[in-house]
């Protein structure tokens, strides 16, 4: 490395180090935060942030090698856009010029700078030294939010531009960033994380301790982009993590209702209707609810297989304190015939109702009963050739068993429940990855 030029930062007083002098524009210095225009001989005071230097895991000044030549790190920013937050250092050399190490999700990336655009510039797919590469999102703003160090270009917090992310073959992408003045962009190639802790070292020759960034994780992001960097989305742990807690949520709202929903019987009785006979009312006990709101959930099931019939079950919660009644509607039904396609069959012997936030108090179990004949469901015909499909009295008679308890477990809550739970990361989830033709069932596993 070639000798740099020091300047005195007017803030804080410290020693900085040019190590590009001629070419850097920006300096960030390391001692207050304080970003300084160093193009200018009186190095101008841009902005003071008055904060302490981060401890990064590429500090200033450390040295590695990557692809044969010797780099030293000089600059340092935090990027975001609306989703995501990464970390990029500026590396440099005399000769080899300026490359970019990208920190996103905790992986490294290698960038470099295009000397010219590649073809088909303004597409959703663009070619470069013979390869293709594809857009499968669309621009987005971002923002730097954070600088440390010295940059060829004159960069300050909040500067923002429009980031486009294109894809390659392999672990090769490009990026491309547009601002009102320029349009940059570049080739970025995925690091494997040796490569990084067997390259740099610190300025004193020690090997660099990696924590992982000075920052907390990011939230998943759709796509890391900037105009001097890029990677591939990178969302399985970070998916793996955010299914993990939401169907883990949703199996302890699961085992909370099963808890709650259990009960025991309160009132059991068995009842008789004739077929085709009026409705006929019967008081079949009398129970107790002592919590302030409980469920009750009400069971009928027929002592005899029946086909083509059914029972209408009109229930009422009596309050014997207030005569109030809480009703509910139950049926039991079975019917079966034949048509084109053949037999068919459909209903059940038995029947459940459920009553949701019964009041404390005492109630009888009031239920009027009546039972009737289906006349169409003999062929597919017979549908269209009966004018009548209630039939007359019979005097046949059936006998339902019906049973109230406390508790029942109300599904469509639970329904409710997943949807919520599970509704907006699976939206997040296609909307990040619609249409880029890479994910798959490994996307959803955790790489812990």
């Amino acid at each position: 490395m070639t000798a740099g030029r020091t300047v005195t930062c007017p803030s804080c007083g410290g020693t900085i180090e040019i190590k590009a002098a001629g070419y850097t524009v920006n300096v960030g210095c390391q001692y207050c935060g304080s970003v300084l225009d160093v193009a200018n001989p009186d190095v101008k005071l841009i902005s003071e942030f008055q904060m302490a230097a981060r401890k990064l895991e590429l500090p200033l000044g450390s040295r590695g090698t990557v692809q044969g030549i010797e780099w030293e790190v000089i600059g340092y920013l935090e990027r975001s856009d609306d989703e995501s937050l990464w970390h990029e250092y500026l590396v440099f050399n005399p000769y080899g010029g300026y490359r970019w190490i990208v920190r996103s999700e905790g992986s490294w990336s290698w960038g470099t700078m295009l000397p010219e655009e590649p073809s088909n510039a303004f597409g959703n797919a663009v070619s470069w030294n013979g390869q293709r590469f594809s857009q499968d999102y669309d621009d987005v703003p971002t923002r730097t939010d954070y600088v440390l160090g010295e940059f060829y270009w004159r960069i300050k917090t909040g500067d923002t531009v429009q980031a486009g992310f294109y894809e390659g073959s392999g672990d090769t992408s490009l990026s491309c960033e547009r601002s009102a003045d320029e349009t940059s962009w570049t080739y970025v190639e995925d690091l494997p994380d040796e490569a990084i802790e067997q390259a740099f070292k610190t300025p004193d020759g020690s090997p660099l301790p990696l924590t992982g960034g000075p920052v907390a994780p990011a939230p998943p992001p759709s796509y890391v982009a900037s105009g001097f960097e890029a990677t591939k989305p990178r969302p399985k742990g970070e998916w793996g993590f955010i299914w993990k807690v939401a169907f883990g949520t949703l199996a302890a709202c699961l085992l909370v209702m099963l808890f709650f929903g259990m009960g025991h019987s309160v009132a059991k009785n068995q009842i008789e209707v004739v077929l085709d006979a009026p409705a006929r009312s019967y008081t079949l006990g009398t129970f107790t609810t002592t919590r302030s709101y409980q469920p009750i959930t009400v069971k009928a099931q027929s002592v005899e297989q029946f086909d083509n019939k059914w029972v209408d079950l009109d229930y009422s919660l009596v309050n014997k304190a207030t005569q109030e009644s809480i009703d509910g509607y139950g049926v039991v039904e079975h019917y079966s015939g034949y048509d084109s396609d053949g037999s068919w069959s459909e209903g059940s012997y038995s029947g459940k109702a459920k009553f949701a936030g019964v009041p404390a108090g005492t109630y009888d179990l009031v239920v009027e009963a009546s039972m009737h004949t289906w006349s169409g469901g003999s062929s597919s015909s017979s549908t269209s050739s009966f004018t009548n499909p209630w039939g007359t009295a019979t005097g046949e008679r059936f006998h339902i068993d019906i049973e109230a308890s406390t508790g029942g477990v109300f599904w469509g809550n639970f329904v409710v429940i997943a949807l919520l739970l599970l509704g907006v990361p699976i939206f997040l989830f296609f909307r990040q990855f619609k249409g880029s033709g890479t994910t798959s069932s490994s996307d959803w596993d955790d790489d812990d």
